[in-house]
């Protein structure tokens, strides 16, 4: 007898209990879908703050060039060696002496860039991009950072590119 009742009921109730039960489970699924998409969009405003709050500690030095630039640019690359260690963050003429130029770099903390490293500008591949290329460096030799009283920032003085280089050996092969 129950279950006659029970076909009964969903006869006389048929559609609506039908209709009810289809409502509720969309509903359900409406608040999972929200759910997770709310989660998701707060991990990854979490995931975003996060990374921006790692952070890399950096030492700046300023090199002093006594020859044309062209070709650096800010943001061009600091390498040590080969390996990209840094960027250019500022270029600028010096205001005592306007044939040189001072580019202040920006280079990992752990570089080690000592009192006797040597920095020169440097042609990468066809395109003429200049990058500055620190070297050498004894292993006994101290840290400049640890030395310098300059300030704001330690200077290195920078060598002549191969490219000046040739360019006035070449004037005394002519003449």
């Amino acid at each position: 007898r129950f279950g006659l009742d029970c076909a009964r009921t969903e006869q006389a109730w048929g559609r609506s209990v039908r209709v009810q039960s289809e409502t509720m489970e969309t509903r359900a699924h409406y608040i999972l879908i929200g759910a997770f998409m709310l989660s998701a969009i707060l991990l990854t405003i979490l995931f975003t703050l996060w990374l921006g709050s790692v952070e890399r500690n950096y030492d700046e030095y300023d090199v002093v060039f006594n020859e044309r630039v062209s070709g650096l640019s800010e943001g061009a690359a600091v390498l040590f060696n080969g390996i990209d260690v840094g960027e250019v963050r500022d270029l600028q003429l010096d205001p005592d002496d306007p044939e040189r130029v001072i580019a202040l770099v920006r280079v990992d903390q752990d570089t080690p860039i000592k009192t006797d490293t040597k920095a020169e500008l440097e042609l990468q591949g066809v395109t003429g991009l200049a990058v500055i290329q620190f070297s050498g460096g004894k292993q006994d030799s101290p840290l400049l950072k640890d030395i310098s009283r300059r300030r704001p920032r330690p200077q290195i003085q920078a060598s002549l590119s191969p490219i000046t280089k040739l360019l006035e050996g070449s004037g005394n092969i002519v003449a």
